[in-house]
């Protein structure tokens, strides 16, 4: 710390700095998906797909759908990355069960989702309730349940959002591997709260066909922040040898057999196309409203 920081802190001078970052890149550094080939998904309020690359990548496609790109510069590693997501991912739990399950435990609640069928007899839903950034960037964009029938249930309505969830991570990730010269994806990483929702886990494991390792600690980003914290302190020479002695735990979720067919179709021939259909009518009702 320099001479005037110290006068106007009232810290001594010399006390070491360390800078942070964006929250799910500095969980990323902690569960070591900053790896090409490895995707994190990042699942708190908000939810973040990031894909480490080994350089930038210069398709103009990408800012047209709402991805951005960094260099995320941990001590002497240097990576670059991909980065999409949307803004409303446990947010859109957390306003569920605001309105519809206060005094019911979260235990309970899955419990009766988990007794719903794949697919809620048609009921889907859009987690668009604070907008859409990617892969088609819409301000405007608003969520909404689809297929409501007379006997659909709170469970049902449940049990979509987290389907919904889960085809929202799937098309941000499929539309940002479409884009040319990224590396294949050797493995998904999940952090952030909506892991601890076993549902939730099973059927993004089911939507994306593949295996998710899901980090045990809790609070990823705080260690990652707390890693940052000792590398600026002098605790460590270098960013390997600041995750070198981690001992974190990882548990596999695996895609449950039957749902992923069924879940392929939905997402294909249901989820892709709701967007499309009800985005002038949002943008209608949004005029309307002022």
């Amino acid at each position: 710390m320099l001479p005037e920081a110290s006068q106007a802190t009232g810290l001594p001078v010399g006390t070491p700095i360390g800078v942070g970052g964006h929250d799910h890149l500095v969980g990323a550094f902690a569960v070591g998906a900053l790896e090409p080939g490895v995707v994190l998904d990042s699942m708190g309020t908000a939810e973040a797909i990031t894909m480490p690359l080994p350089g930038p990548h210069l398709a103009p496609e990408l800012g047209r759908r709402g991805y951005s790109q960094g260099l995320a510069a941990i001590g002497d590693r240097f990576t670059n990355y991909i980065f999409g997501g949307f803004p409303a991912s446990g947010a859109s739990v957390e306003w569920f069960r605001s309105l519809f399950a206060e005094t019911l435990p979260h235990a309970e609640l899955i419990a009766r989702a988990s007794a719903c069928p794949p697919g809620c007899h048609g009921v889907g839903f859009l987690p668009d309730l604070r907008g859409r950034i990617s892969p088609v960037p819409d301000a405007l964009a608003r969520g909404a349940w689809f297929g409501l029938a007379a006997d659909s249930t709170a469970a049902m309505l449940y049990r979509a959002i987290l389907e919904g969830l889960a085809f929202e991570a799937r098309q941000t990730l499929d539309t940002l591997i479409e884009l040319p010269d990224l590396p294949p994806i050797r493995r998904i990483t999940a952090i952030g709260g909506n892991t601890q929702n076993p549902l939730l886990m099973q059927i993004k494991a089911s939507v994306y066909g593949r295996p998710i390792l899901a980090a045990e600690m809790a609070e990823a980003t705080a260690l990652g922040a707390a890693l940052l914290g000792g590398l600026a302190a002098g605790l460590w020479p270098d960013a390997s040898a600041a995750r070198a002695g981690l001992q974190l735990g990882f548990r596999q979720i695996d895609p449950v057999p039957g749902w992923g067919e069924h879940y392929a179709a939905q997402y294909r021939t249901v989820y892709q196309p709701a967007y499309a259909a009800l985005r002038p009518l949002h943008h209608a009702a949004a005029a309307l409203a002022g």
